[in-house]
């Protein structure tokens, strides 16, 4: 279940996500709280893409945005779905501001901290920028593409805390990232049984030393099979990429809101 914050008082601002399924349900459930719909594209029974606007749940309402602390300007999540690896990709395009309100406070944009959550329900081992967490006969792999550098992420079992409820929190691994106003997550998480191999999920920054321009290029490399490669612009809102399916030939991303008609024979996707 993907879900947001709401307004940051402090220095930190949440981006989170969770893997919610039982033994027997490797499906994962995504939703959101706010109707931020952006470009929605199925790309045939295999793949499916959508990107939502999640700023307006960093913020106050305009009632009391005098209570907004400036450290978020835009927050931008994209998810792309490769059925058939059972692999999602979420995106999460972010750009910070100078903190003028809360605590501590005088925060430059530079300095606000960013956190990425993800929540497990048994809990993760980690090789490099890998985490795994097995259960039942169920696997998730999560690997962190972005941030590159991963030098200290936290894994906190949240029923072992002072005054958590015993039995009902869960296992949570925070990746904390600052620097460039403009930043992102870039996560790879993939569901399988524990017979099934890896996909391999690794990334290409055109330029590293630019985060508003150039693009990522993310390489997803099964135990079998041809490789699918997915192209993400760089920037504060989507523009759009591609993605070459299992070597099918690259399709581009929508840039603008498919429309859908229902009828008794179905949901039917307009050009």
């Amino acid at each position: 279940m993907a879900k947001h914050s709401g307004p940051s008082q402090g220095r930190e601002v949440v981006i989170e996500y969770s893997w919610n399924a039982q033994p027997s349900d490797r499906s994962l459930r995504i939703s959101t709280s706010y109707p931020g719909l952006l470009p929605v594209l199925p790309l045939g029974p295999l793949t499916v893409s959508n990107d939502l606007d999640l700023t307006g749940g960093y913020l106050w309402d305009t009632g009391h945005s005098n209570f907004d602390t400036g450290a978020i300007k835009h927050v931008e999540r994209e998810f792309l779905y490769v059925r058939g690896l059972e692999t999602l990709v979420v995106f999460d395009r972010i750009l910070t501001g100078d903190q003028t309100f809360g605590t501590p406070g005088g925060l430059t944009a530079e300095q606000v901290v960013t956190s990425g959550i993800t929540h497990f329900e048994t809990q993760p081992t980690r090789a490099g920028n890998v985490f795994t967490s097995t259960n039942g006969t169920q696997v998730v792999r999560q690997t962190v593409l972005v941030p590159a550098s991963v030098p200290a992420p936290r894994i906190i079992n949240e029923q072992s805390c002072t005054g958590c409820s015993r039995g009902i929190g869960q296992f949570r691994l925070e990746v904390d990232n600052s620097g460039a106003p403009q930043r992102y997550l870039l996560n790879v998480i993939q569901t399988r049984s524990n017979t099934q191999g890896d996909v391999t999920a690794t990334v290409v920054d055109s330029a590293p030393s630019d985060p508003n321009t150039g693009t990522f290029t993310v390489r997803l490399h099964p135990s079998s099979g041809a490789d699918t490669v997915i192209v993400l612009t760089k920037g504060q809102t989507s523009v759009g990429g591609s993605i070459d399916l299992a070597g099918a030939g690259a399709v581009n991303l929508r840039t603008t809101v498919q429309q859908i008609t229902y009828s008794d024979s179905g949901p039917e996707w307009l050009p």
